[in-house]
């Protein structure tokens, strides 16, 4: 009895570990809609690409194992198992995102982001990051079962 009880706790804890990503997730994707609100385009692409990398993030602990510390979303794809899920255009939104994970963070390179990031581009990435997160909620619901 012990043993059954003890399974029931990791896969409790798990599923926590997993709702505790997911809930990041969506604090970032707040600050995103809230960034474009006041017109600060390059923190609206930093925190699309915060909630995507910790989506994958959920999926790679729904299967059990600790997420890497890393940005690379192409990279976190693959150890999440999902990256034969993305064609070509998906792949490149993919590398795209993942520049801002970086590039917005450092001041020499802020001007360049900001002239990058204009009210059009994020709202596409606005759209697509949405798109991309709950398709990965719904994979990381599927992979802890």
């Amino acid at each position: 009895m012990p043993e059954k009880r003890q399974a029931r706790d990791v896969k409790m804890s798990l599923v926590k570990q997993v709702q505790n990503w997911l809930d990041i997730v969506q604090d970032d994707m707040d600050m995103a809609q809230i960034s474009f609100s006041k017109r600060k385009y390059s923190y609206v692409a930093f925190f699309c690409q915060q909630a995507v990398e910790k989506a994958f993030k959920a999926c790679i602990q729904a299967k059990g194992e600790f997420p890497p510390k890393i940005h690379n979303l192409l990279v976190l794809a693959e150890k999440a198992g999902l990256s034969d899920s993305f064609d070509a255009e998906g792949k490149k939104f993919l590398a795209t995102l993942t520049e801002f994970a970086i590039e917005a963070r450092y001041p020499d390179q802020k001007a360049e982001v900001s002239a990058r990031c204009t009210k059009v581009m994020v709202e596409g990435l606005l759209k697509k990051a949405k798109e991309m997160i709950a398709w990965l909620s719904e994979m990381s619901s599927q992979l802890q079962r």
